[in-house]
């Protein structure tokens, strides 16, 4: 295993894609799982008390941005330009899927209609943190995204996103006061959220030793301190103050599906590792994540068996999949990058390629 740096301009970072496929199979097989009836939903199913591959996913996901929302601004330098390019690849399928899941919850599950007002919480993905209608399963993680994505910004505003003391240093100072004073207020803070976040800082470190700006032993030190730092903000959220709620898992739950989590993400991004076929998954992960959630819940509707569920849950979302992002995100995404959309191209594993820093994310 080599951690070597290499220069990332001009170079396709091949192992992202891969770990973004890692990412959104791990959460579809989590859920369609739970969908088959073969993982339960209480306090002692599998997903709460052993290990939940939802959450290594989640983790996965927000280590990838931590890595590629650095290199995408940096290589851009324009704010203006991030932000709409940013705007183009989450909003029109994140849309798309929210007018889908109100038709169907019209047509097939004949649900009462909200008032359009309470739709608004949709636009910077904050409706299930304030108790409002959910139409896109999995938004709570884009909230968490668009603050990592604010505080980035923010830092390449102020021109410290390169210091290293105060952009790696100090957000994990903060993160050790708030495990303090949760432990000396003795309240329940919300550690799963905050790790997410801090693992963006760690997949920033992450791109810094990948670019050559860090030398090797800074990296493992910095990293092993975020790692355990957010470790005792796991035992403290989910042991010291344990979530009461029936669907919450334990801390042990937890800390192996994190440590599973970091333990992919750190083998993909030392080895390298890359794939056609996991490429292809890869860049359709977007897709994956949140389209399988209205599939999952039709085919719930069905009695088919446990592997006959799983099967046509995973055929129909990746081919779904494949689908919106051909004809909903890559035209966005083209269009964010001034690109003409271009017809006749095939997507297929054999023409996913991963993206460079510019146009990964």
């Amino acid at each position: 295993m080599s951690l070597a740096p290499v220069a990332l301009s001009g170079k396709r970072i091949a192992f992202l894609d891969t770990a973004r496929a890692v990412a959104a199979l791990a959460v579809l097989f989590q859920h369609s799982l739970e969908g088959a009836g073969l993982v339960s939903l209480t306090k002692q199913g599998l997903g709460q008390t052993v290990l939940n591959f939802g959450e290594v996913g989640v983790l996965v996901f927000f280590l990838v941005s931590g890595f590629i929302i650095p290199a995408s601004l940096e290589k851009i330098r324009n704010q203006a330009e991030f932000w709409r390019r940013r705007a183009l690849r989450i909003y029109p399928l994140y849309f798309a899927v929210m007018v889908t899941n109100l038709i169907l919850g019209w047509l097939v599950y004949h649900t009462q209609a909200q008032a359009a007002w309470k739709l608004l919480p949709h636009l910077v993905f904050i409706q299930t943190w304030i108790n409002f209608p959910n139409y896109v399963g999995g938004s709570w993680t884009l909230f968490i995204e668009l603050i990592w994505y604010v505080i980035f910004a923010m830092l390449f505003a102020m021109g410290i996103n390169k210091r290293h003391p105060l952009a790696l240093i100090v957000p994990l100072l903060l993160f050790v006061a708030i495990e303090g004073a949760a432990l000396a207020v003795g309240v329940r803070v919300p550690f799963g959220k905050l790790g997410l976040l801090m693992c963006c800082f760690l997949g920033l470190l992450a791109f810094r030793y990948k670019s050559g700006e860090i030398t090797q032993n800074l990296f493992l030190a910095i990293a092993v301190a975020y790692v355990a730092a957010i470790f005792v903000g796991l035992f403290i959220g989910f042991h010291v103050f344990p979530n009461e709620s029936e669907t919450a898992p334990n801390f042990p739950c937890v800390a192996m599906s994190w440590a599973l989590g970091f333990a992919a993400f750190f083998a993909l991004y030392s080895l390298e590792i890359s794939h056609p076929w996991m490429s292809f998954v890869g860049v359709i992960s977007y897709s994956i994540y949140l389209v399988h959630a209205p599939i999952l819940h039709l085919f719930e509707l069905t009695k088919l068996g446990s592997v006959v569920f799983l099967g046509a849950v995973w055929t129909t979302t990746l081919l779904v999949s494949a689908f919106t992002y051909k004809t909903i995100e890559k035209p966005f995404m083209d269009l964010g990058k001034g690109k003409r959309p271009m017809r006749g191209v095939r997507t297929s594993p054999a023409d996913a390629r991963s993206p460079t820093a510019e146009t990964a994310g």
